[in-house]
Parts: structure tokens; sequence; C-alpha cells
């Protein structure tokens, strides 16, 4: 654990000298930030930015928290939210659904220290009932009883507290559609409104700073707390990153070699009648 921990913070480190100009990628090119930030299109820079602004200042907020279950939840909880701000209608239905119907059998279902699920009534929720009616309309249940069965708080008794809570504020929310949770009602990862343009290799640094100290306070998170977290970094952050710079260099490269072709036929092109005239004398 100590050693992915080790390994994640000199990625950053090195990411984070990349975004400065202080490095080569891959020790093949030195990308500076212009050149970083005029490969993308202006919206999808900004939108970027935007995405890893929210990122480090959600979890940032959540370095506060002391090591250990507490903060590693509260930063599996932040990713989760994140994934799901960012994903698409469809994307973000299907999380919803398979979150209030799937999951550990001993976590939602209720089960002994085996996994042996315990016998569940058959009031369970219906995936149907979470769909809308006209698949042209979005989600909106104007009656609760077509969600729920029951009014009262306590869903199932062998559900998971923390899902029966999703659950309910669920069925006590009009407004909360599938496809379009409002950011009030995420937990931990905060959505506030920017007034000016942000600067895209200054937010990612931030964000690669705020990282280290996340994966520095991770060391006493247990190993599977540590690997989910990192996975989910490594699909938002890391791999998109990483495949961007590589792109950028390898397009730089192309076009330098091509520039140093041109030049090479060129000065052939020019020295070839001086040799032809020597060997004619």
């Amino acid at each position: 654990m100590e050693k992915l921990i080790n390994e994640r913070i000199d990625k950053l480190q090195y990411l984070i000298k990349i975004h400065k100009g202080n490095a080569y990628w891959m020790s093949i090119l030195r990308l500076d930030p212009t050149t970083i930030k005029n490969f993308y299109h202006p919206n999808d820079l900004q939108k970027r930015s935007e995405q890893f602004f929210f990122l480090g200042l959600s979890l940032g907020a959540l370095l506060s928290l002391e090591g250990g279950p507490s903060f590693s939840n509260a930063v599996t909880q932040c990713l989760d939210e994140f994934s799901y701000h960012y994903s698409s209608i469809a994307n973000q239905g299907f999380k919803l659904l398979k979150k209030f119907t799937s999951g550990s059998q001993s976590t939602i279902h209720g089960g002994d220290a085996s996994g042996k699920l315990k016998k569940r009534s058959k009031s369970s929720i219906s995936p149907n009932t979470l769909l809308p009616k006209d698949s042209n309309q979005a989600f909106e249940p104007s009656n609760h009883s077509d969600l729920m069965t029951s009014t009262e708080p306590t869903l199932d008794p062998l559900m998971h507290p923390r899902i029966q809570n999703e659950l309910y504020l669920y069925r006590e929310q009009p407004k909360h559609r599938i496809g379009s949770i409002q950011a009030s009602h995420y937990v931990y990862f905060q959505t506030p409104s920017v007034p000016c343009q942000l600067d895209y290799c200054q937010v990612f640094i931030s964000l690669c700073d705020v990282l280290i100290l996340c994966y520095t306070k991770m060391l006493d998170s247990s190993n599977e707390d540590l690997v989910n977290i990192d996975q989910a970094l490594q699909s938002s952050v890391f791999e998109p990153v990483s495949d961007d710079l590589t792109t950028i260099a390898t397009t730089l490269s192309k076009t330098q070699l091509h520039s140093l072709v041109t030049i090479l036929n060129s000065y052939q092109a020019q020295a070839s009648p001086i040799i032809d005239n020597n060997y004619t004398n």
C-alpha cells in the first residue's frame, strides 16, 4: 500500500513539473503551459478546468477530516458524486438505478459474516418504478405512491440505513430527478459558481497538490479503500491527462520531424549541383 501511494505521489509531482514546463514528457519533448492549453478547444478547456477545479475544491475540504475509514469513505463518496455529475443523462439514470437496486449482499440486503442473505420481504422496489412513464419526459413523480408503497421513512428493515436514507430522500424531493440530481443534494462534491476564467494549468497543478495530500492521508486507510479510490482517480484524472499529453507530444514530434526532413531535403537539393560540378571538372 505504501509503495502504491509513493508511486502516485511521484507521478503527481512529475505531472506538476510537466504543466509548469520544467520537465520532458516521457523524456521526449518539453511541453510548456501555452502549448498544452492550445491543444484544446476553448470550450473543452474551460469545461475541464471547471471539472478539476470543483474536484480539487471538494477534496481539499475533506483534508480537515481525521485519517482512516472516515476520510477514505468521504473521498469515495466525493468521487462517486463527481463521476455522476459529469456522466451523460443515460449513465446518470443507470448509476442511480444501480445504486438503489444493487450492491454487496451484506451491505444492502443484510447478511451474516459468511455473506449469506437474509430473507427479504416481497415489497422490493421494482426497477420499472424508477423509470418515467413517458420516455420523452423527465422523471418527476407527482404521486409518491408510484415510487414507494409505504410513506414511512423506514423502507425496508433489512436494507442498509444509508441506502434507506438515499431512497427516502429521493421519494421526498419532487425536484429530485433521474439524470438531473441537484447539486445541493451532494454530500461532499461542491459546484459553486465561478465568476472568472480559469487557467487550466494552474487549476491542474493545484489539484495535483490536493491529491498528494489525499494520498499521504490515506496511509491509514485499508487496502480495499485505497485501491477503489486509486482506480477512480485513474479513470477521471490520470488516464485522460496522460493520454492528452502523449497526443500533444506525438503531434509536436511529428511536426518537428517533418520540418527537419524539409530542411534536409532543401540542403540536399542545394548541394547536388555543387557536387556534380566537382565531379565534372
